[in-house]
């Protein structure tokens, strides 16, 4: 269980619809607002495809209780994940709430390649949580 103004968060990175462990991808968790903008840390995946983060700071509990209390309810934070021979990951937002343990589960799409060279002209896959209600 979190610590008091703090949250976790475990991602797992995965290939081929969640049935295939990405091991060693690059896991970033930064803060987006200036309470937390200090935050930023990263951890690359183990074995099983899993990051884990602990102690992220997350305002008081007080905040989220009730309407019009002062302060804000929760933190955003961006995610961006890494690992060659993939499209990169960037999940913008993400909400964190003190005490909760937030599991994040990220499918990452291998590039397609012709001559060597990749086919798809991005290089990233961009969520902005904030905007897409699905998740």
């Amino acid at each position: 269980m979190p610590e008091n103004n703090q949250a976790t968060l475990t991602v797992r990175l995965t290939t081929g619809g969640g049935a295939i462990p990405i091991e060693g991808g690059v896991v970033r968790l930064s803060g987006n607002q200036s309470e937390n903008e200090s935050y930023d840390l990263s951890q690359l995946t183990d074995r099983a495809g899993i990051a884990r983060f602990s102690g992220i700071p997350t305002p008081d509990i007080e905040g989220s209780l009730s309407p019009g209390a002062p302060g804000p309810a929760y933190y955003t934070y961006t995610l961006e994940i890494f690992k060659e021979g993939y499209f990169a990951v960037i999940i913008r937002n993400i909400s964190f709430f003190e005490g909760i343990e937030t599991i994040q589960k990220i499918d990452l799409v291998p590039y397609a390649t012709f001559d060597g060279q990749p086919e798809y002209p991005r290089d990233r896959i961009v969520i902005d949580s904030a905007e897409n209600t699905d998740l």
